[in-house]
């Protein structure tokens, strides 16, 4: 939404694509038996829809918001940044949120090495990863390949990026995370 907002040529046909969207993924996540071909077939459909929305041909500068997860996300907690930022005509760039679960998971191995947890936990969590990259796999393909937008990184370049200006064991709150995904909005 936020890529294609700012710049729509109809007002309010990005929300309306996105709140037809959200019913028909909220009605297939509720579901009893949730398919995998049909989630990543909804995934596909998404980016195609958001790609081919009519917007105006003009550039507009994009600025990043990040920070603390809950003010990252939430609008209330963050002032309305994103309507803010449109109003003054911005495009706002907002990290995705499975960057954090993936970050959470990244540092089992950090400690692993270096604090002496055990092997078993880098285990499970490099598995959690691999699973949540499995799960996102369709989707980043079709950001990839879109026209408009771009695939997040995996969570080993972002912690590559960062691990030159902060170490991997600043883990408190987004820790690395944060920095890693300033790098990456430049």
């Amino acid at each position: 939404v936020y890529r294609t907002r700012p710049y729509e040529k109809v007002p309010g046909s990005v929300n309306a694509l996105h709140e037809h969207w959200k019913e028909i993924c909220i009605k297939q996540i509720t579901q009893d038996k949730v398919k995998m071909k049909d989630f990543n077939n909804n995934l596909r459909a998404i980016v195609k829809d958001f790609d081919n929305i009519e917007l105006l041909d003009i550039k507009k500068p994009r600025v990043g918001v990040v920070g603390e997860i809950l003010v990252k996300f939430l609008p209330a907690a963050n002032n309305y940044l994103v309507d803010l930022l449109e109003s003054e005509g911005a495009e706002a760039v907002v990290p995705d949120l499975m960057g954090f679960l993936l970050y959470c998971a990244e540092n089992a191995n950090f400690k692993h090495k270096y604090l002496g947890t055990s092997g078993k936990s880098a285990f499970i969590n490099n598995t959690v990863i691999k699973i949540l990259e499995w799960f996102r796999k369709a989707g980043n393909q079709a950001l990839a390949e879109s026209k408009r937008f771009d695939a997040p990184s995996s969570i080993k370049d972002t912690a590559a990026l960062a691990k030159d200006l902060v170490s991997l064991g600043n883990q408190t709150g987004e820790g690395w995370l944060l920095t890693g995904e300033m790098i990456e909005l430049i």
